[in-house]
């Protein structure tokens, strides 16, 4: 038998707070087009240990597969995405999209606060993303809202 080669599909990568929406349709669509819904949900359906190896096996490919798409399209912003907690090499595709969406949440300003407090984001670290935030929303202002220049 042959090799076997899958394609990963793509999705549009994640930029800025300007694109979440629109990104958060294409993984959601993405996900069920390729049924991997369950990666991003709260239960991902894990096999029991007493589940066929066939189930087990598929289960983790699937899985790696989600891990995947999403890692593709959080790459433009993982930098940016790591000071939240996230660490290389794990395997969580569920934990990398919360993360994502976590980091243009609303909620954004509660999150630093608890990285700082529990030591996980240092002033310098707060400083630079403040300062990314206020830049990107700055663009985004400037692209978006009709100027009027006197």
């Amino acid at each position: 038998m042959g090799d076997t080669f899958f394609q990963i599909p793509v999705v549009m990568p994640l930029k800025s707070s300007q694109n979440i929406d629109a990104w958060k349709e294409d993984i959601g669509a993405c996900f069920l087009i390729h049924g991997l819904s369950k990666f991003i949900t709260a239960n991902d359906g894990a096999p029991a240990d007493t589940a066929p190896q066939e189930a087990k096996d598929t289960y983790t490919r699937n899985k790696a597969v989600a891990d995947a798409i999403i890692r593709q399209s959080v790459e433009p912003v993982m930098d940016v995405i790591k000071p939240f907690g996230w660490t290389d090499g794990t395997d969580d595709p569920k934990g990398l999209y919360d993360m994502a969406l976590r980091k243009w949440d609303q909620r954004w300003a509660d999150m630093l606060s608890f990285q700082v407090n529990t030591g996980k984001l240092t002033y310098n670290g707060l400083v630079r993303l403040v300062s990314t935030r206020a830049n990107e929303q700055l663009m985004h202002n400037i692209c978006t809202v009709p100027q009027t220049w006197t």
